[in-house]
């Protein structure tokens, strides 16, 4: 059992490495691609390759793994199907609010009057 321990934390460098290259070898990933991929790597490849990464793009995809996707998952609840739909989810934008009714309405007089004191 100690043996088997030992070699796979010696295997961990190369799993990190290996880990690294599936992370940036993609130009755009989904972020349901990004989780699947960091959770079947498993934690301590995830944070030891966080740790030395100097690849901008792997640390910001495990960073938003780490911030943003596990919250969502656990927010699914564990169903892998709703997890990939929230995880693709775009949110929706709202419009920018208009200009104020009384505004239109009065032509701007309010505002005028106010500053004039």
């Amino acid at each position: 059992m100690e043996a088997d321990f030992a070699a796979a934390w010696q295997k961990l460098g190369s799993r990190a490495t290996k880990l690294e290259r599936e992370l940036t070898a993609a130009s755009s990933m989904r972020p349901s691609e990004i989780y699947k991929l960091l959770q079947r790597a498993g934690g301590a490849a995830t944070l030891l390759l966080g740790m030395r990464t100097t690849q901008r793009t792997a640390l910001d995809r495990i960073r938003n793994y780490l911030t943003r996707y596990l919250p969502v998952a656990a927010e699914a609840g564990g169903d892998p199907e709703l997890t990939t739909r929230m995880l693709n989810a775009r949110p929706k934008r709202t419009p920018p609010p208009g200009p104020d009714p009384v505004l239109l309405v009065t032509g701007g007089a309010e505002a005028q009057a106010k500053d004039s004191h």
